[in-house]
Protein backbone atom coordinates (compact mmCIF):
# COMPACT_ATOMS: atom_id res chain seq x y z
CA UNK A 1 0.00 0.00 0.00
CA UNK A 2 1.21 3.63 -1.04
CA UNK A 3 1.89 5.23 1.98
CA UNK A 4 2.78 8.99 1.22
CA UNK A 5 1.89 10.97 4.28
CA UNK A 6 1.59 10.15 8.22
CA UNK A 7 0.58 12.93 10.68
CA UNK A 8 0.53 11.03 14.15
CA UNK A 9 -0.96 12.66 17.53
CA UNK A 10 -1.97 11.16 20.67
CA UNK A 11 -3.74 12.39 23.22
CA UNK A 12 -3.39 9.38 26.46
CA UNK A 13 -6.15 10.92 28.56
CA UNK A 14 -8.54 10.65 25.95
CA UNK A 15 -6.89 7.28 24.52
CA UNK A 16 -6.99 9.10 21.24
CA UNK A 17 -4.94 8.51 18.10
CA UNK A 18 -5.42 10.93 14.67
CA UNK A 19 -3.27 10.23 11.35
CA UNK A 20 -3.66 10.87 7.76
CA UNK A 21 -2.69 8.33 6.01
CA UNK A 22 -3.38 7.19 2.18
CA UNK A 23 -4.73 4.65 0.76
CA UNK A 24 -4.29 2.84 -2.91
CA UNK A 25 -7.26 3.18 -5.19
CA UNK A 26 -10.12 5.39 -5.56
CA UNK A 27 -14.08 4.52 -5.97
CA UNK A 28 -15.44 6.58 -8.82
CA UNK A 29 -18.59 8.06 -7.22
CA UNK A 30 -20.24 10.30 -9.94
CA UNK A 31 -21.20 13.89 -9.40
CA UNK A 32 -18.38 16.47 -8.14
CA UNK A 33 -18.10 15.58 -3.84
CA UNK A 34 -15.18 13.32 -3.52
CA UNK A 35 -12.35 12.49 -1.13
CA UNK A 36 -9.62 14.24 -0.63
CA UNK A 37 -6.93 12.64 -2.38
CA UNK A 38 -2.71 13.05 -2.55
CA UNK A 39 -0.65 12.04 -6.07
CA UNK A 40 -4.18 10.76 -6.81
CA UNK A 41 -4.74 8.13 -3.78
CA UNK A 42 -7.48 8.85 -1.00
CA UNK A 43 -6.29 10.37 1.97
CA UNK A 44 -8.14 9.57 5.47
CA UNK A 45 -8.05 10.01 9.07
CA UNK A 46 -7.26 7.33 11.23
CA UNK A 47 -8.64 7.71 15.01
CA UNK A 48 -9.54 5.53 17.98
CA UNK A 49 -10.65 6.03 21.63
CA UNK A 50 -11.72 4.51 24.81
CA UNK A 51 -14.85 5.54 26.02
CA UNK A 52 -18.38 4.38 27.91
CA UNK A 53 -20.80 2.77 26.87
CA UNK A 54 -23.78 5.36 24.74
CA UNK A 55 -20.88 7.96 24.62
CA UNK A 56 -19.99 9.22 20.98
CA UNK A 57 -16.89 8.55 19.50
CA UNK A 58 -16.04 11.41 17.25
CA UNK A 59 -14.33 11.10 13.77
CA UNK A 60 -13.78 13.30 10.57
CA UNK A 61 -13.47 12.61 7.29
CA UNK A 62 -12.14 14.48 4.85
CA UNK A 63 -14.04 16.34 1.09
CA UNK A 64 -13.43 17.97 -1.46
CA UNK A 65 -16.22 19.50 -4.11
CA UNK A 66 -14.50 19.81 -7.81
CA UNK A 67 -17.71 21.80 -9.00
CA UNK A 68 -17.29 25.39 -8.85
CA UNK A 69 -21.23 25.73 -7.37
CA UNK A 70 -21.97 24.26 -4.31
CA UNK A 71 -23.07 20.56 -3.26
CA UNK A 72 -26.15 20.09 -0.61
CA UNK A 73 -25.65 17.33 1.94
CA UNK A 74 -29.00 15.42 2.60
CA UNK A 75 -28.20 12.29 4.98
CA UNK A 76 -25.24 9.83 6.02
CA UNK A 77 -24.54 6.84 7.06
CA UNK A 78 -21.95 4.92 8.48
CA UNK A 79 -19.54 2.59 6.36
CA UNK A 80 -19.32 -0.75 7.75
CA UNK A 81 -16.12 -3.17 8.19
CA UNK A 82 -16.74 -6.46 7.33
CA UNK A 83 -16.97 -8.85 10.67
CA UNK A 84 -17.32 -5.88 13.74
CA UNK A 85 -20.00 -4.13 14.64
CA UNK A 86 -20.80 -0.57 13.33
CA UNK A 87 -22.43 0.81 15.78
CA UNK A 88 -24.86 3.84 15.21
CA UNK A 89 -24.47 7.25 13.70
CA UNK A 90 -25.60 9.88 15.87
CA UNK A 91 -24.19 13.38 15.26
CA UNK A 92 -23.25 15.17 12.23
CA UNK A 93 -21.76 18.46 11.03
CA UNK A 94 -19.38 20.07 8.88
CA UNK A 95 -16.06 22.22 10.60
CA UNK A 96 -16.44 25.79 9.62
CA UNK A 97 -12.69 25.91 8.63
CA UNK A 98 -10.48 23.04 7.92
CA UNK A 99 -10.38 21.42 11.31
CA UNK A 100 -10.65 17.48 12.21
CA UNK A 101 -11.08 15.89 15.28
CA UNK A 102 -10.68 12.43 17.12
CA UNK A 103 -12.10 11.93 20.72
CA UNK A 104 -15.23 12.14 22.27
CA UNK A 105 -17.63 14.39 23.54
CA UNK A 106 -20.12 16.78 21.46
CA UNK A 107 -20.18 19.13 20.33
CA UNK A 108 -16.77 19.17 18.97
CA UNK A 109 -14.30 21.43 20.16
CA UNK A 110 -13.96 23.23 16.63
CA UNK A 111 -16.56 25.66 14.73
CA UNK A 112 -19.21 23.60 13.07
CA UNK A 113 -22.70 24.02 11.16
CA UNK A 114 -25.23 21.38 10.86
CA UNK A 115 -24.74 18.45 8.62
CA UNK A 116 -28.36 18.16 6.95
CA UNK A 117 -28.59 21.17 4.48
CA UNK A 118 -25.39 22.37 4.54
CA UNK A 119 -23.80 23.66 1.14
CA UNK A 120 -19.80 23.01 0.42
CA UNK A 121 -18.28 25.06 -1.79
CA UNK A 122 -15.50 24.55 -4.43
CA UNK A 123 -13.04 23.01 -2.67
CA UNK A 124 -12.02 21.01 0.96
CA UNK A 125 -14.61 20.87 3.55
CA UNK A 126 -14.55 18.31 6.73
CA UNK A 127 -17.19 15.82 7.92
CA UNK A 128 -17.50 15.45 11.67
CA UNK A 129 -18.99 12.24 12.70
CA UNK A 130 -19.85 10.65 16.06
CA UNK A 131 -20.81 6.94 16.91
CA UNK A 132 -21.76 5.00 19.47
CA UNK A 133 -21.35 1.38 20.78
CA UNK A 134 -24.20 0.59 23.79
CA UNK A 135 -22.13 -2.85 24.59
CA UNK A 136 -19.09 -2.49 27.13
CA UNK A 137 -16.46 -4.78 26.18
CA UNK A 138 -16.94 -3.96 22.60
CA UNK A 139 -14.90 -2.41 19.77
CA UNK A 140 -16.73 -0.53 17.10
CA UNK A 141 -15.28 0.07 13.96
CA UNK A 142 -16.70 1.92 10.73
CA UNK A 143 -14.67 3.16 7.02
CA UNK A 144 -16.38 6.31 7.19
CA UNK A 145 -19.31 7.78 5.88
CA UNK A 146 -21.62 7.56 2.93
CA UNK A 147 -22.98 10.52 1.92
CA UNK A 148 -26.15 11.74 0.40
CA UNK A 149 -26.19 15.14 -1.11
CA UNK A 150 -28.07 16.99 -3.75
CA UNK A 151 -25.99 18.67 -7.13
CA UNK A 152 -28.25 20.92 -9.74
CA UNK A 153 -31.07 19.03 -8.96
CA UNK A 154 -29.81 15.48 -8.57
CA UNK A 155 -29.00 12.80 -6.07
CA UNK A 156 -25.67 11.54 -5.69
CA UNK A 157 -23.63 9.09 -3.20
CA UNK A 158 -19.82 9.59 -2.12
CA UNK A 159 -17.79 7.15 0.17
CA UNK A 160 -16.21 9.59 2.51
CA UNK A 161 -13.50 7.63 4.12
CA UNK A 162 -12.11 7.87 7.77
CA UNK A 163 -11.44 4.55 9.47
CA UNK A 164 -12.58 5.22 13.12
CA UNK A 165 -12.47 2.67 15.86
CA UNK A 166 -14.49 2.74 19.42
CA UNK A 167 -13.46 0.86 22.29
CA UNK A 168 -16.11 0.65 24.87
CA UNK A 169 -15.59 0.07 28.22
CA UNK A 170 -17.26 0.55 32.01
CA UNK A 171 -13.43 0.71 32.98
CA UNK A 172 -11.82 4.29 33.42
CA UNK A 173 -8.03 2.98 33.67
CA UNK A 174 -8.49 0.30 30.46
CA UNK A 175 -5.33 -0.22 28.88
CA UNK A 176 -4.69 1.67 25.35
CA UNK A 177 -2.80 -0.65 23.52
CA UNK A 178 -6.15 -3.61 22.82
CA UNK A 179 -7.84 -0.13 21.09
CA UNK A 180 -4.54 0.35 19.27
CA UNK A 181 -4.42 -2.89 18.09
CA UNK A 182 -8.45 -2.98 16.98
CA UNK A 183 -7.73 0.37 15.21
CA UNK A 184 -5.24 -0.99 12.66
CA UNK A 185 -7.46 -3.90 11.79
CA UNK A 186 -9.77 -0.51 11.07
CA UNK A 187 -7.25 0.90 8.91
CA UNK A 188 -6.55 -1.78 7.09
CA UNK A 189 -9.68 -3.09 6.22
CA UNK A 190 -10.31 0.94 5.50
CA UNK A 191 -7.70 0.60 3.17
CA UNK A 192 -9.04 -2.30 1.15
CA UNK A 193 -12.09 -0.61 0.66
CA UNK A 194 -10.76 2.65 -0.24
CA UNK A 195 -9.00 0.56 -3.15
CA UNK A 196 -11.76 -0.90 -4.42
Amino acid sequence: MGRRRIISTCIPALGVALSVITACGSISPGGPLWTVTEGGLPNFGVGWTILAPGQPADMTAFVINSAQDPVTLVSASLIPIGGHPTGRLIDLAVARDHGGIAGHGWPPGIPFRPFRGARLPHGQSNIIFGFEGPDAGRDYLTAGVKIRYRYHGQLYTMLAWSSATACVTRDKNASQRPCEQVSSIARLATEKLAAG
